[in-house]
């Protein structure tokens, strides 16, 4: 297998993770990183030894194969479209984009120039959600007909005040940037969401003058069965917890524990 070189566009937070990553992949390596801000790219380079630093995306094309965008969501179309264009397989943190449209060019860039495109759902690959999946494979409770997410978790960036943060700047960018999470999970397990009614809770005040819905109570159709959303942001007890229902019993992922629970008719 030849080597593969990729390079990582924006050295915020979750650079680190992304190089971590792939430092643990063969035959990979970071060889470069892109970020408008030189001194970000040179401390994120020192810290895993990437010897490329550019301060334009651009720059990465014919220096590396693929390449992870790491930038705010508002700008992965802006970012990726070229790179896809110029022939280089891109990986985009999730959300893929902020409109439809974005997400239909960036397929759309990706098809005609024949390079992959992925999305970065890590939590389909949650080690209690992929023995949820492993579990309804095995047949374990049927053919699954519903699924039920409860989703009530703290958010630094909220506790913190850090309302400066790209998901606080208009009100549907805090189910872009969460609610993807258990959304793909739910993709996963019943197929492409077909339809959506969704009933948010009432605003919060957050801030000094600023106000969001941070909740919200949503029902879906889905290619293979239905499923319920009970999303909460900023929530002090923590519970992430996915139940997936068949025919023969049911099975919960508790994703917070990292736990895989059954529960099956007995034989009385």
């Amino acid at each position: 297998m030849s080597h593969i070189r990729v390079g990582l566009v924006g050295a915020g937070f979750i650079a680190d993770i992304h190089a971590e990553a792939l430092r643990q992949i063969p035959g990979v390596s970071v060889t470069g990183i892109a970020d408008p801000a030189p001194g970000r790219a040179a401390a994120l380079a020192e810290r895993w030894g990437i010897a490329g630093r550019h301060t334009d995306a651009a720059d990465l094309v014919g220096r590396v194969d693929a390449v992870h965008v790491l930038v705010p969501p508002n700008l992965h179309r802006r970012v990726a479209e070229p790179l896809l264009q110029a022939g280089l397989h891109v990986l985009l943190e999730k959300p893929m984009a902020e409109t439809p449209e974005d997400c239909a060019a960036l397929q759309q860039a990706a098809a005609t120039a024949g390079v992959a495109l992925g999305v970065n759902q890590n939590f389909v690959f949650h080690p209690a959600q992929v023995g949820l999946q492993q579990a309804i494979r095995a047949n374990r409770i049927g053919p699954v007909r519903h699924v039920s997410v409860l989703y009530n978790m703290p958010l630094r960036q909220l506790d913190a005040g850090q309302l400066g943060h790209w998901m606080f700047a208009e009100p549907r960018n805090l189910l872009l940037e969460q609610a993807v999470h258990p959304l793909s999970q739910i993709e996963a397990l019943l197929g492409p969401i077909l339809a959506v009614q969704a009933q948010p809770q009432p605003p919060r005040a957050v801030g000094e003058g600023l106000e969001l819905i941070t909740g919200w109570l949503l029902s879906l159709r889905c290619e293979r069965g239905t499923a319920q959303l009970q999303f909460a942001l900023g929530q002090s007890h923590p519970v992430w917890s996915v139940t997936a229902i068949g025919d023969d019993g049911q099975i919960e992922a508790d994703i917070v524990n990292n736990r895989v629970s059954a529960a099956t008719p007995s034989r009385w």
